[in-house]
């Protein structure tokens, strides 16, 4: 029986091919394959609209101590409004933060949110941050209560609001600034057919 011996080119590019398909491999897989979610909930279906109103970045999230405490009186010269259709609202904020967006989601247990971000935010700490500063919950569930700083009932639905953690932003002071503008006017959430114009 004669053994059949490979010559060193042979070895050597066998070698550098096997290398070149592992990188291949791993490098289609690393920018086609799953990717985690980076929002603050599950998400199902989704149904999304984007308004340039302001930017956003912080630190350290935004926490009230109780929920429901006495609000602060805001006053209503300092605040804009956006109305987010597919959940027939129209959220308050104070005005002086940069543009921002909003997508209105589903989690796979049905509750639905709206959460907002801003460009300015997204930070590189973190795989597809979108530079979500805050979300706004619907009928928050038990599982939805630890996000979840102050509560507001308007037309016998409660909605929560959920500020994010600032670990992805690189603009903490930013993120903040957002978080401050959207939580201070949240008690001013009332349903669209019910907003003023501005």
């Amino acid at each position: 029986m004669v053994k059949k011996r490979f010559s060193k080119k042979q070895v050597t590019y066998g070698s550098v091919g096997a290398v070149i398909a592992v990188t291949l491999g791993v490098w289609l897989f690393a920018f086609f394959g799953p990717s985690p979610s980076s929002g603050p909930t599950e998400s199902g279906p989704a149904v999304t609209d984007t308004v340039p109103t302001t930017n956003e970045e912080a630190v350290t999230p935004v926490v009230d101590a109780p929920v429901d405490a006495a609000e602060p009186t805001i006053d209503p010269a300092t605040v804009s409004r956006i109305d987010i259709e597919p959940l027939k609202l129209s959220v308050a904020y104070v005005r002086g933060i940069p543009g921002f967006g909003f997508l209105v989601e589903r989690t796979t247990s049905g509750t639905q949110y709206v959460s907002f971000s801003a460009e300015a935010l997204i930070g590189t700490k973190c795989t597809d941050d979108k530079g979500v500063f805050a979300s706004i919950i619907v009928n928050p569930s038990e599982q939805d209560s630890p996000t979840v700083t102050k509560n507001v009932t308007v037309d016998g639905v409660r909605y929560g609001f959920a500020p994010s953690e600032d670990a992805c932003t690189s603009n903490a002071a930013l993120f903040t600034q957002y978080q401050v503008a959207f939580r201070d006017a949240f008690p001013l959430l009332q349903l669209m057919s019910t907003s003023t114009s501005e």
